[in-house]
């Protein structure tokens, strides 16, 4: 194995460096993500146990009452 010399500080803080561009689309994704958020919620919260992927005694119990 081949150790290489470290980096110089001004080459990591290059590579810290966001890419272009990408903030902007993260913040695209956030504004339309917080305007959508109604279409991404479930719809009816007896059909959803939040804690686990399936669905819940207790929520399906809720349902057919």
């Amino acid at each position: 194995m081949t150790l290489s010399p470290p980096l110089k500080p001004e080459q990591a803080a290059a590579l810290r460096k966001e890419l272009p561009g990408y903030a902007d689309i993260l913040d695209d994704v956030a504004t339309l993500f917080a305007e959508d958020a109604v279409a991404f919620a479930p719809p009816d919260p007896c059909l959803c146990d939040r804690s686990s992927t399936s669905l819940s005694a207790a929520g399906m119990a809720s349902c057919r009452a």
